[in-house]
C-alpha cells in the first residue's frame, strides 16, 4: 500500500493544468504555473478571484494585465504572462509536466523519482558543490585538465561567469578548445553518474574517452566539411513578387524584455501592390517560437478577413 501511495504522490507532483478557458482551474490550489520555483501560485489568496478564467479579459481573450499586477507578485505575474491562452474553445486539461507531448511515461516518472529521492544532490564529491567546483576545482577533475594538456582552459575565478570563460577560450587554438569542450562534457557526465548511481568512472577511462571523442569528432568534421564550398549566390535585395493570381504574405514578430509583444503582416499582389498591412501589440511573456507562431496566425486571419485564397 505504501508503495502505491508513493507512486500516486509522484504522479500528482508531475501533473499540471493546460489552460484553455480557465474555468476548471483554481488559481491558488491547482498546479498551473511553470518555473524553477514550482507550479503553484506563491501570492497569498486575497479572496478577490478564485478561477483562472477570472484573470482573462473576456473581450480581448488575453490576460488582464492590470488585474494581474494588482493581485500577484512579480514572479507569479511573469509566470502567468508566459502562458499562451488557447483560442480553440476547448476545456482545460491535466497534462504531464515532464514530457514534451504532455503524456505520462515511466521514463520521465523514473527520472523525477530519482531526483526527488536524492537528498544530497549538490554534494556529489562530499562537499557543497558549485558548477565551478564540479567542472574545474574538484581534485579528480583538476588532474584530468592537466593530463589532457588543457590547464590553459581552467577557470581560476570561482565567481567568473561562464560566458566570459568561453570568450577567453576563443583566443586559444581550436584543438585545445575541442579537448576542453569534450572534457567539460565528460566531467559533468561523470558527476551525474556519481550522483544518480553512486558510482565513479575510473580516471583513466574518462581521459581516454575524452581524447577518443576529440579524435572521432575531427574525423567526422573532415569527412563532412572538407568538400563543402560556400554558396556563390546571395539573397535578392529587392522584393520578389508572387506569380500572377497569387498573393504574397509576409509576417514578423517582436518581443521585448518589458513584456510587450508585437506582430506585423503585409500582403502584396503579383504587381507588388499592397493589399493590406497590419500591426498589433499585446502584453505577454511567451517564448520566441510561440510569438512567431502567433504572428503567422495573425497574418492568416488578416488574409481570411480580406478573402484571400491563393497565398
Amino acid at each position: 500500500m505504501a508503495k502505491h501511495m508513493g507512486s500516486k504522490s509522484l504522479v500528482m507532483e508531475g501533473l499540471i493544468w493546460r489552460i484553455c478557458d480557465g474555468t476548471q482551474i483554481d488559481i491558488y490550489s491547482d498546479p498551473w504555473l511553470t518555473d524553477e520555483q514550482g507550479s503553484f501560485v506563491q501570492t497569498t489568496n486575497s479572496g478577490t478571484v478564485k478561477l483562472v478564467s477570472e484573470l482573462i479579459d473576456s473581450t480581448t481573450h488575453k490576460w488582464n494585465f492590470d488585474l494581474l499586477n494588482s493581485l500577484f507578485s512579480e514572479r507569479d505575474v511573469n509566470c502567468i504572462l508566459s502562458i499562451p491562452i488557447s483560442i480553440c474553445g476547448r476545456d482545460d486539461c491535466l497534462t504531464w509536466a515532464y514530457s514534451k507531448d504532455g503524456l505520462y511515461s515511466f521514463k520521465t516518472a523514473y527520472m523525477l523519482e530519482k531526483s526527488c529521492n536524492f537528498s544530497n544532490f549538490h554534494k556529489a564529491w562530499g562537499v557543497v558543490e558549485t558548477m565551478h567546483h564540479a567542472l574545474f576545482d574538484c581534485q579528480a577533475v583538476r588532474d584530468l585538465w592537466r593530463e589532457c594538456e588543457c590547464k590553459a582552459l581552467v577557470c581560476r575565478d570561482k565567481n567568473e561567469d561562464f560566458k566570459y570563460v568561453f570568450e577567453e577560450w576563443k583566443k586559444l587554438d581550436v584543438p585545445l578548445r575541442q579537448r576542453g569542450a569534450a572534457l567539460l562534457w565528460w566531467a559533468w557526465g561523470r558527476r551525474n553518474y556519481k550522483v544518480f548511481n553512486n558510482k565513479d568512472t575510473p580516471h583513466l577511462l574518462v581521459r581516454e574517452r575524452v581524447l577518443r571523442l576529440v579524435e572521432e569528432q575531427g574525423k567526422y568534421s573532415k569527412h563532412i566539411y572538407d568538400h563543402w564550398r560556400s554558396p556563390t549566390t546571395t539573397s535578392p535585395k529587392v522584393c520578389k513578387h508572387p506569380p500572377s493570381s497569387f498573393v504574397k504574405v509576409n509576417c514578423d514578430a517582436s518581443l521585448s524584455e518589458q513584456g510587450w509583444i508585437g506582430h506585423g503582416a503585409t500582403a502584396r499582389d503579383s504587381q507588388g501592390a499592397v493589399i493590406f498591412a497590419g500591426t498589433r501589440r499585446m502584453r505577454g511573456k511567451w517564448p520566441p517560437k510561440i510569438v512567431e507562431c502567433k504572428a503567422v496566425l495573425f497574418a492568416v486571419k488578416l488574409a481570411k478577413k480580406y478573402r484571400l485564397v491563393r497565398l
